[in-house]
């Protein structure tokens, strides 16, 4: 059994109240209490917040006095008094449980046989899955995965949020999950502007609803995530953005040409028949698949409006939408590898003559920038592929009209078999020389002949060969595009940094990080830029001469010379005493490498 009490709410010892407000809910300032449990010892409540009142719990609907933690009474009514939910991790606790469900983890016999299934006999269908979500604990290590999330106290058309949420609620929406009782509640559209223009439709369940929602998406991750294709990127654990630019840097090398393809209006009009056909061949439980028929359809609309509920599409905003894309999107992932192993050839690429007559005849230069390959050998060819979402990037080396035929194949396949169709507008072919292809905010492109450096290359004899080298493809930052958005947000003007008027009526500690954080968040996501080095001195420069013109402004120092004058070239702001508080230090240009991070 788990209680949950409270201790800033005013109590009178030995007094029974209905009026006290916050005990039996469940909040970062909450204690547990668990009953029936093997324990060893326990760390005193009392001690860690110095509270002197006597601690209460809810027990048949009546508040009652459970003794004094500060007296080192901490066995009350048989049961433990546990530190705040909130600190359960930031260190080793003296608390021995089988189930740490406060902490999120959760373990059941259910879910070891569902991983040994998946395991073993991964080819069956699954099944028991309503009994997993249907377990009360269950819920509560998804509603702790989930509570700080910052979603959390967003309401949808109704006020509740995960704030103030009761141990009944659990226990009453277990019951109604095993049932088949459990509906979902309307969603509230938000809409939010495209870097285009246009208007995106976000669609905000209710908070407690996803709590359900991250049961159900911890369930298909575990049962589809084996499944996912090595392209797919987008919203999978231990995958993102770097990770999708490092495989184009290791695998795209030597591409004559990019698809850059984009499925346009993806998740609002994904088929839910196919979508669910693809779920059925992996799970075999119907009360579970309802479930998710009821999240699919269980409509959107405004505070104070009508309702709609969408036969087509995936809604955007909740928990399992990512999941549920993912799901869809790898029947597009098994049609690209099918045809990429329909469209590769050859072991090599023929010797192109002219370079070969021109080493036999022992007459190199450089300078004719003559290519030892035929740059389109018919009968060499290959397709490389990524995903991210609903974007892609194939490259390919081969002509230009393999691109035209294989963009026409991929365009039929979707409307035919998926009921989508590709964004006219935003997929193109790109050559990967003389033009750049842009994915997730990178410009990728090859190094031009011309420019490939030439060095000298020790062979096995001992003697040195001038060779040129052929580098990786490139992953440029687009910097232009970068100083162009620093400029809408007001840390330029004109071609040199300025003061920023939203930022002067912070304190000199919270500007300083507040300049940085956005410097940081630049920096970290194009460390795999090769131009990583000009932008990083480019993004730092701007942003520390604004923070230094801003600090100018807010003390009435005039001139950058007085700021730096003041607080050093590092804009060091100290204590009282003297000591560090924050600065801002000259940011190091070079590249940092990803793995040491």
């Amino acid at each position: 059994m788990v209680r949950k009490t409270n201790l800033f709410t005013t109590i009178q010892t030995g007094r029974k109240s209905r009026n006290s407000i916050g005990i039996n809910y469940l909040g970062s300032r909450d204690y547990v209490v668990l009953r029936g449990l093997q324990c060893s010892e326990v760390r005193y409540a009392g001690s860690i917040l110095k509270y002197r009142r006597s601690l209460t719990h809810l027990f048949d609907a009546n508040y009652k006095n459970s003794g004094y933690s500060e007296m080192r009474k901490h066995r009350e009514y048989g049961g433990f008094v546990v530190r705040n939910v909130s600190t359960l991790r930031k260190e080793p606790s003296k608390l021995v449980l089988d189930k740490d469900i406060l902490s999120g983890i959760y373990k059941s016999e259910e879910i070891d046989k569902l991983k040994e299934q998946l395991e073993e006999r991964a080819e069956e269908r699954s099944t028991g899955l309503t009994a997993i979500i249907s377990d009360p604990l269950f819920l509560i290590s998804c509603w702790c995965r989930i509570r700080s999330n910052k979603g959390s106290l967003t309401p949808a058309l109704t006020e509740e949020t995960l704030d103030g949420i009761k141990l009944r609620w659990f226990t009453e929406t277990a019951e109604k999950v095993g049932n088949g009782l459990y509906e979902f509640g309307a969603s509230r559209i938000k809409k939010i502007p495209k870097t285009s223009g246009r208007m995106r439709s976000l669609s905000i369940p209710n908070p407690r609803d996803k709590i359900l929602q991250e049961a159900i998406r911890f369930i298909l991750e575990m049962i589809f995530e084996s499944t996912f294709k090595d392209s797919s990127h987008g919203f999978r654990p231990r995958k993102g953005c770097h990770t999708v630019i490092n495989e184009i840097r290791m695998t795209f090398g030597y591409v004559n040409w990019f698809i850059e393809g984009d499925i346009s209006n993806c998740f609002n009009e994904t088929d839910q028949n196919i979508l669910m056909n693809r779920i059925k061949s992996r799970i075999n439980d119907q009360s579970f698949i309802d479930l998710i028929y009821k999240i699919l359809r269980q409509g959107e609309g405004y505070k104070n409006s009508t309702i709609q509920i969408h036969k087509r599409g995936v809604p955007q905003g909740g928990i399992i939408s990512p999941i549920l894309s993912n799901i869809f999107l790898d029947i597009f992932d098994e049609k690209i590898i099918e045809m990429q192993k329909a469209f590769n050839r050859g072991i090599r690429r023929k010797a192109n003559p002219g370079y070969t007559l021109m080493i036999r005849t022992g007459k190199v230069d450089h300078n004719r920038n003559i290519k030892p390959g035929i740059g389109n050998d018919p009968d060499f060819k290959r397709m490389r592929y990524v995903r991210y979402a609903d974007d892609f990037l194939i490259g390919i080396i081969g002509s230009k009209e393999d691109c035209e035929r294989i963009k026409q194949e991929i365009s039929t396949f979707l409307e035919k078999q998926m009921k989508l169709r590709l964004n006219d507008e935003k997929t193109k072919i790109t050559h990967a020389t003389t033009s750049r292809a842009k994915f997730l905010g990178y410009e990728i492109h090859q190094t031009p002949i011309d420019k490939q450096p030439i060095r000298y290359l020790e062979r096995q004899h001992g003697d040195k060969r001038r060779t040129r080298i052929t580098p990786r493809i490139l992953t440029d930052a687009p910097i232009d595009e970068v100083i162009s958005k620093l400029k809408e947000r007001g840390f330029i003007k004109g071609k040199n940094p300025s003061r920023c008027g939203r930022a002067v009526y912070l304190p000199l500690t919270e500007m300083i990080r507040y300049y940085r954080r956005i410097e940081d968040g630049i920096l970290n996501y194009y460390v795999f830029a090769s131009n990583y080095g000009r932008l990083a001195a480019r993004v730092h420069y701007i942003m520390k001469y604004s923070c230094a013109l801003t600090i100018a402004s807010k003390l009435r120092l005039k001139t950058l010379k007085g700021t730096f004058n003041k607080f050093g070239k590092d804009l060091t702001i100290r204590s009282e005493t003297g000591k560090v508080v924050i600065n801002y230090p000259t940011a190091k240009y070079k590249k940092p490498n990803p793995k040491k991070k």
